[in-house]
């Protein structure tokens, strides 16, 4: 048992491995807005709703409720859509949800996962050799995961089985790193309990960092999963670009070739001042890109000094796997406000829709207040639950809505913002459940469709303030 548990968890790291190191090419971003995971619902109808990203656009959606494709939805290709599923399931139990996306290219990208109980379970604790209740079902839960000291991580786990459990292991796609423990007769019927991963040397390559947990049950299916990814993708530390190998021969130097001709900018966003221009076929090499991969950082040959291009303008040619990620330059114009905002005065008069209207809505300003929020579990019951974002936007045509997704560690959701007066918009986020940092984004959409998006807007989340 032990010897198969081990080759097992080589074999999945170095497919994981192997998995991370193409993540350029990934498809789709995809997340899963409710229910959230670890969520506990009643027995009925629950409905299943989820985002997408994808430069290509977005063509359908798969929803799958343990590993079984219960619905595929089609949707209009644009760049970031959602789509939501009503599933009715047949009795209480644990269920897990996946939702993927396919690209108008036709590739599937990420798999979002949600853990959920439904209906009531009630796990006989004083008498050992009862039965089960109808409905209990095995289940692999990592319920929490958090950046230690140096190169450490803490995972805690929760694994369920009415036949017992005879082993589990937790491994990463970062390191190799990897924890395990095999049980003997009586088998456990439940764990939980806190694991640490260290790294035993700085990851050099830039990817999600991945976590894993693999149990091995007295029963069938003889392994369970449970997936979830460090912090905003990889804590603080676990990448060293300086170790990375430049010199091998057989990597190709990443280059962008403009499709179009396309504006190369102070950062990445429209926002942004223009610095040049790539004309439609000119070429230019890739020194870094953002965090979504989104935009480029490239070298346009003008004195050395660097430019953002978006990736939608552009194709890409060589080796990007150890490109390095660049933060966001300052916007232009000031996110947070240090005194009242002064709205803008149009110099335009607003007119109805115009057809041909290709111009995106305009941020002036957003910010989130308080930037500091407790959990809703937390202590220190004085201290607010809740962030307001509040911004101001502006478009040469109308604006039609204004909407925040914000991301924490499992979490994430949506909001709508509420149209406050002359270009100001507002909306609440929270409570959570999650420490940590909050990373909030702002899409801003016209009545032509266009968009235009500012962020991350950082909130932190503690559980008490000291």
């Amino acid at each position: 048992m032990k010897e198969k548990l081990k080759i097992f968890i080589g074999v999945y790291i170095l497919m994981i491995f192997l998995v991370g190191c193409t993540l350029a090419n990934r498809g789709p971003l995809v997340w899963i807005d409710q229910p959230l995971d670890g969520s506990k619902v009643p027995l009925g109808p629950v409905i299943i709703q989820g985002h997408a990203s994808d430069e290509k656009g977005i063509s359908e959606f798969e929803f799958s409720v343990d590993g079984n494709l219960v619905a595929t939805i089609d949707v209009d290709e644009s760049s970031l859509a959602d789509a939501s599923y009503e599933w009715s399931p047949n009795e209480p139990g644990n269920y897990t949800i996946e939702l993927q996306a396919r690209n108008g290219g036709g590739s599937l990208g990420s798999i979002a996962i949600a853990h959920i109980i439904v209906g009531e379970i009630v796990i006989p604790l004083d008498d050992p050799e009862t039965d089960p209740p109808p409905g209990f079902e095995t289940y692999a839960l990592i319920t929490k995961v958090e950046c230690g000291q140096g190169l450490a991580v803490s995972i805690d786990i929760e694994i369920a089985n009415p036949n017992g459990i005879t082993g589990y292991g937790v491994v990463s796609n970062w390191s190799g790193a990897e924890a395990a423990e095999v049980f003997s007769d009586p088998l456990p019927a439940t764990i939980t309990k806190r694991i640490e991963l260290v790294e035993p040397n700085t990851d050099s390559v830039d990817r999600v960092h991945e976590i894993t947990l693999i149990a091995e049950v007295d029963s069938e299916p003889s392994l369970i999963y449970a997936y979830t990814t460090e912090p905003n993708d990889r804590c603080p530390g676990h990448f060293d670009d300086s170790v990375v190998e430049m010199d091998d021969p057989d990597r190709i130097a990443p280059l962008v070739k403009a499709n179009i001709t396309a504006n190369c900018r102070s950062g990445p966003d429209i926002l942004y001042d223009v610095i040049t221009s790539l004309k439609e076929g000119d070429t230019a090499p890739i020194v870094g890109r953002n965090v979504s991969g989104s935009w480029w950082v490239i070298d346009p040959g003008i004195g050395g000094k660097y430019c953002w291009i978006s990736g939608s303008t552009v194709e890409v040619e060589g080796d990007v796997v150890y490109i390095e990620v660049f933060p966001d330059p300052p916007l232009p114009l000031t996110n947070t406000p240090t005194t009242t905002p002064v709205m803008i005065t149009p110099t335009w008069t607003p007119e109805p829709f115009i057809e041909l209207d290709l111009t995106p809505p305009v941020f002036a300003y957003a910010y989130s207040s308080p930037d500091e929020i407790l959990t809703e579990g937390g202590g220190c019951e004085a201290y607010p639950r809740n962030t307001v974002v509040t911004v101001a936007v502006s478009d040469n045509n109308l604006v039609d809505y204004v909407i925040a997704y914000w991301y924490l560690g499992g979490e994430s959701g949506q909001v709508i913002l509420d149209y406050v007066d002359g270009y100001s918009y507002e909306g609440t986020v929270g409570p959570v459940n999650t420490t940590g940092t909050m990373e909030i984004y702002i899409y801003a959409y016209d009545v032509a469709g266009n968009n235009s998006t500012v962020g991350p807007i950082y909130v932190t989340v503690n559980n008490c303030i000291g």
